[in-house]
């Protein structure tokens, strides 16, 4: 009841405050503090519920950004333009930072499984919104592209299991391949390829950057001392963010090539996970609720393509069997709570929200233009839904999931982690 109250006041505050950055110069910072105060108490009301936090976080942007209030711009506004690239990079660092090698029963069976599994998501896809949605095949190409995504950072924030982060991370690089190379396939000889290749190249540009970024401040020893490993960090970060808007490069990609290799270098990943765990959740809060604040859903979806609703139900169908059923099938996972959780843990596999954000979605610099030519509203319309459902509906239904298989367990007793943890 406490949480409501406060979030009524937010509320309210938020009626009142001028719309971000048409007003004076502490308009910006109204605008976030509200934003992240009322993402923090709707947190704990979904932490009540028992819902994942990371639920929270958007309905709060939800509210306050472009779809409701409009207290919070990131379009608009190039300062919280560079807090969202900001949190994206530490989202994406707190990602590889976590990626430990773990000990993996048959890699070979594994690596294949995943690459089957995102191929098959994207062809099927393709084929199913050619024959059943009567889409032209370049626009069936491009939403069998967006759907073959694998969510890495909404997985980190639903789950501990290194393995499971691991395989997210495997068909998140799959799926880059493949929406990328859709890119090229699409523009091919006409008058927008050297566009699209810019736009192809700047998730692999953003990874490389993340890499000698993250060598050079390894070589420096920047993170090998307590003293100098969190100044280092935001600074660097920020820096890097700034210059990132200004290259139309990502944060997520570049965040996660610089947390891995730290990862990677011997006692650079064990300092770090230590010194920034403190702030991997607000890091997230805040990219989550700026996520929310930056669709604009009542604009997008209002009316409907007559095929989206169709399309959704394909997506949605393709996913769970070739995503959910398949690998709980033909690889159970390790998990080490119970075989009966192992067997359903793969639907934890499913949420690409955060990376189809950024890499399509995401104003000024995202491919969502290139591919959205040759379909007027409908891939626009596609997207938000997708965000939507893989940011809210199905990372409410992993841990459901999560939770009713180990209530099941034998070992049940066996404390759950936090969800949003």
């Amino acid at each position: 009841m406490r949480n409501f109250a406060v979030c009524c006041i937010l509320l309210a505050l938020a009626v009142l405050a001028p719309v971000s950055g048409e007003g004076g110069r502490f308009d910006v910072a109204w605008g976030l503090g509200l934003l992240m105060l009322l993402a923090y108490a709707a947190q704990q009301i979904a932490a009540g519920l028992r819902l994942p936090p990371l639920l929270g976080w958007i309905v709060a942007g939800l509210v306050l950004g472009q779809s409701g209030l409009q207290a919070v711009r990131p379009t608009d506004v190039d300062s919280l333009h560079l807090v969202l690239l900001f949190t994206a990079v530490w989202v994406g660092f707190q990602v590889g930072l976590g990626l430990d090698s773990p000990a993996i029963r048959r890699p070979g069976r594994l690596a294949a499984l995943v690459v089957l599994s995102t191929m098959a998501v994207f062809l099927v896809t393709s084929v199913g919104v050619s024959a059943l949605g009567k889409q032209p095949w370049h626009l069936a190409l491009a939403i069998g592209a967006i759907t073959c995504l694998w969510g890495p950072c909404i997985v980190s924030f639903l789950t501990e299991d290194n393995e499971i982060r691991f395989i997210s991370v495997i068909g998140a690089g799959i799926a880059l391949v493949l929406l990328t190379g859709t890119e090229l396939m699409l523009h091919r000889g006409g008058p927008s390829f050297e566009v699209a290749v810019r736009t192809a190249a700047s998730p692999w540009i953003s990874l490389a950057a993340g890499l000698a970024v993250a060598e050079i401040l390894w070589r420096l020893g920047i993170f090998s001392r307590r003293s100098t490993a969190v100044a280092g960090s935001v600074g660097s970060f920020l820096l890097m963010a700034a210059i990132l808007g200004e290259l139309g490069l990502y944060g997520l990609p570049f965040g996660f090539a610089c947390g891995a290799l730290l990862s990677w270098h011997e006692g650079s990943g064990d300092t770090l996970r230590h010194l920034l765990e403190p702030a991997r959740s607000m890091a997230a809060m805040v990219f989550f609720a700026l996520l929310g604040a930056s669709l604009d859903v009542s604009a997008a979806l209002a009316p409907p393509h007559h095929s989206l609703y169709l399309i959704v139900l394909i997506q949605v169908v393709v996913l769970i069997l070739m995503r959910g059923v398949g690998p709980a099938v033909w690889y159970p996972l390790s998990a080490a709570d119970s075989s009966s959780f192992a067997r359903h843990t793969s639907w934890l596999l499913l949420p690409g929200g955060a990376v189809l954000f950024e890499l399509v979605y995401l104003p000024r610099t995202g491919a969502l233009p290139l591919l959205a030519v040759f379909s007027e509203r409908l891939l626009y319309q596609l997207v938000v839904f997708d965000l939507l459902l893989f940011g809210l509906v199905f990372p409410a239904i992993a841990a459901g999931l999560v939770k009713f298989f180990r209530s099941r367990a034998p070992d049940a007793e066996t404390p759950v982690p936090d969800a949003g943890a």
